[in-house]
């Protein structure tokens, strides 16, 4: 059987969730009936991980929003290695990528939308609407992702494909950190072992909501002892977070860790893992807390309540609010007989949204496709 060549495009390959998320897949495929290459707009620390796995990886430069020596460079490779599927992913690959694929005339165009986008321009929505007219699928990682386009872009909901994210089950379940080793990492984040640990991971963002954390922390410290906030990330709000926890006179329980490579560890040593995001698609933290055994206290924006119920394997609270999240927060800290029981049900509920399973539901819909256009 002749193999399908597939063509994916992403913006950059450091370590972002969409980003991890590709490289993780992307070996998970077919290699007897795939052969892959992944284009980008920038290099990153995961083109080794790729490349280590025998994927192609070539470096498109893309210099500005409508670029046509990218697009052309990009024609290029389409013809010249006869790619029967293009898929691309977030808003810069999906339009110059698609754009790109319709030129170079091939078979298969599938995009990806990761995020409830509301940042989108009116005039972005549109050629969003334009572009899904050649697209033969839109994934959309969530449900919520989904109608978030079908309403503003006013995109039929036919044209999409709800393909959740996955986590790789073996990883985050085998292996599992020994209490010394936990004792030890707790010690090098100056944590006592007797600290209660509630973490949250995720860019350094203004998307992702710390300061509403940070001030429900407030509200919990004075009561709850041994009680500490781990900051897991790095970016552009690093500065003003940490002021913001001096400020609100609880830097002494607030430890932000930086940018880590253990977050596995990091989340053995924790108690309670929180998304206090005003934006999401799909988080793969909460995923990944939930694979650990962690209950999750999730805002409900994106398709965070599609995969934490509320009151059995976490809770959902309102976006931006402090008192919400500091109250689902005391509820479970101060109560090790609910941790169990949530964080055996967030176990359970993880085996549904496998890294394979996302995998087979990719290459079904790749399948799928291709049938259409022979």
């Amino acid at each position: 059987m002749k193999k399908i060549k597939l063509l994916r495009i992403i913006s950059n390959l450091g370590v972002g969730g969409v980003q991890k998320r590709m490289t993780s897949i992307l070996p998970k495929l077919d290699k007897e009936r795939y052969s892959i290459i992944v284009c980008s707009f920038k290099s990153g620390e995961l083109q080794k991980h790729l490349e280590q796995s025998g994927i192609s990886v070539r470096i498109v430069q893309r210099r500005f929003k409508f670029d046509p020596v990218c697009i052309y460079r990009l024609c290029s490779i389409m013809k010249k290695e006869n790619i029967d599927i293009v898929h691309t992913h977030c808003h810069k690959p999906n339009t110059t990528g698609r754009f790109a694929a319709k030129l170079a005339g091939v078979s298969v165009i599938i995009a990806n939308e990761h995020n409830v986008d509301s940042w989108k321009s009116s005039w972005q929505l549109i050629l969003d609407r334009w572009l899904a007219v050649c697209s033969d699928k839109i994934i959309a990682v969530s449900e919520a992702v989904k109608n978030f386009y079908v309403k503003n872009a006013n995109i039929s909901a036919d044209k999409f494909e709800v393909i959740y994210n996955g986590v790789d089950l073996d990883f985050w379940q085998k292996n599992i950190p020994s209490r010394e080793a936990i004792a030890e990492k707790k010690s090098k984040f100056g944590l006592l072992q007797d600290d209660k640990v509630i973490a949250t991971i995720g860019r350094l963002h203004s998307q992702k909501g710390h300061e509403y954390l940070l001030r429900a922390a407030r509200k919990i410290i004075p009561r709850m002892k041994n009680l500490k906030f781990l900051i897991v990330g790095d970016g552009p709000m690093k500065d003003s977070l940490e002021s913001l926890s001096e400020r609100l006179g609880i830097k002494k329980n607030v430890v932000f860790t930086g940018k880590r490579d253990d977050i596995k560890e990091v989340l053995y040593l924790s108690d309670i893992s929180v998304l206090s995001s005003i934006r999401e698609g799909f988080s793969n933290v909460v995923l990944e807390s939930m694979a650990c055994g962690k209950p999750v206290v999730a805002t409900d924006v994106g398709g965070n309540k599609e995969i934490v119920i509320d009151g059995e394997n976490g809770f959902i609270v309102p976006f931006r609010d402090k008192d919400a999240l500091a109250d689902k927060i005391l509820a479970l800290v101060g109560n090790e007989e609910l941790i169990e029981k949530m964080g055996l049900a967030a176990k359970e509920t993880v085996k549904n949204f496998s890294l394979s399973r996302m995998a087979h539901k990719t290459e079904h819909l790749y399948e799928k496709s291709m049938g259409k256009k022979i």
